[in-house]
């Protein structure tokens, strides 16, 4: 049996063989494996995609964010990062946030560059 993967030598898709012992890819700026949506502390990333409403500090950096009906405070922007996206698809760039709240959660958000919108991306379990 083949598992399609990353060949970290050359970083381009080959087929390689199951248990090869080759490490599966992780996103490289959150860490979290590609394939089996686990963080590197083994926490699942859960895809959980509703706007959401944000203030932001005079660096324009989340500060408070209001979801699943109550407020938050962002304790940690663990990680910030740009995506630009499908471009070919006509899809807008995109401003990621990792963060974590007063309530210890971490979570994904990141806000349409092209319409100004807040999403929620991914909660960890």
């Amino acid at each position: 049996m083949k598992l399609e993967t990353f060949d970290r030598t050359n970083k381009y898709r080959k087929a390689v063989p199951f248990g090869s012992g080759l490490i599966l890819p992780r996103h490289p700026h959150t860490g979290v494996d590609i394939i089996t949506n686990k963080t590197m502390d083994g926490n699942n990333m859960k895809v959980e995609h509703s706007q959401i409403q944000i203030e932001q500090d005079l660096q324009k950096n989340p500060y408070r964010i209001f979801v699943h009906s109550f407020w938050h405070q962002v304790i940690d922007i663990k990680d910030q990062w740009a995506d630009t996206g499908e471009w070919w698809a006509g899809t807008s760039e995109k401003m990621f946030y990792r963060l974590q709240l007063d309530t210890g959660q971490v979570m994904e958000i990141y806000q349409d560059l092209m319409t100004h919108e807040w999403w929620l991306y991914k909660v960890c379990d």
